[in-house]
């Protein structure tokens, strides 16, 4: 199986290619691996993939490797708090949905095998001048060494 890194850019893909899901309504426009420059080109959202931890489990025969890897989203607050706080569900939806329509990320993993994600309304961070909710979404992603 793939590299923590392969296992990112597979995040990466999968992620950019959802930015086109609905009718032309681009709600994640920008995914990068460890990078936070997608914040000053983004207009509405942008995801920072890395991962946080990792641990292998080389038993029974095989030698599976679990990452937890860290979706950091980022939802940029347009100047109206109420839509706003209705893309703070939407975004995050559209991110899992994509992620559930695709465990194996690509085909760089065997599987996602959980997906959690917090998320505290008003909280906002200033970058670049512009105000951005941060709704971290982590994901516990088997992968197995290669042989």
């Amino acid at each position: 199986m793939a590299s923590a890194s392969a296992v990112a850019d597979g995040f990466v893909t999968l992620l950019g290619a959802a930015s086109c899901l609905g009718s032309g309504n681009t709600l994640v426009d920008s995914v990068s691996k460890d990078s936070y420059k997608v914040l000053e080109t983004s207009a509405s959202a942008a995801c920072v993939v890395g991962w946080t931890n990792f641990s292998s489990e080389p038993s029974r025969g095989t030698r599976e490797q679990r990452w937890n890897f860290q979706l950091r989203l980022f939802i940029r607050d347009l100047g109206n708090p109420q839509q706003t706080l209705q893309r703070s569900f939407s975004v995050p939806q559209l991110v899992i949905s994509t992620l559930h329509s695709d465990i194996t990320v690509q085909g760089t993993a065997v599987e996602i095998q959980s997906i959690a994600a917090t998320n505290t309304p008003g909280d906002l961070l200033e970058v670049g001048g512009q105000y951005w909710l941060h709704v971290p979404i982590t994901c516990l992603v088997l992968t197995t060494l290669g042989d």
